[in-house]
């Protein structure tokens, strides 16, 4: 696990089949927190132009700086079908994007990006 990220995620309902069947739509900010980095190598016309390892930052290595901390927004949809009063199954998808590189070359640029597709089982309180 190279990043661990939070997210404050929040969600309009689209009652699509009456209170069985709700399509919603999910948008928040999030940050990211670097863990560790792997070896990372980029060849451009044959030859290596980056590389670096570490347990806690790639910092210092070969000129490549990644920061530590990454501020996005994310967003998603989603669909929640209603199989008893109470329980139900859920599917979505979000997608995050940092607001800035984490890196900036000058003929590319170092991004923080995740699609997270989840499915699971809800149970409505109260």
């Amino acid at each position: 696990m190279e990043y661990l990220e939070f997210k404050a995620l929040g969600r309009v309902n689209l009652p699509v089949a009456g209170n069985r069947v709700l399509a919603f739509v999910t948008v928040g900010p999030t940050v990211a927190w670097e863990l560790s980095c792997r070896s990372i190598s980029t060849t451009i016309d044959g030859q290596l132009t980056r590389h670096g390892s570490g347990s806690t930052s790639c910092g210092g290595v070969d000129e490549l700086e990644l920061a530590e901390l990454a501020f996005g927004l994310a967003w998603g949809v989603g669909l929640e079908a209603g199989m008893t009063g109470r329980l139900g199954l859920t599917v979505s998808t979000v997608y995050n994007r940092a607001v800035r590189d984490l890196h900036h070359f000058e003929d590319y640029s170092v991004e923080l990006r995740t699609v997270t597709v989840r499915g699971g089982l809800v149970y409505r309180i109260g």
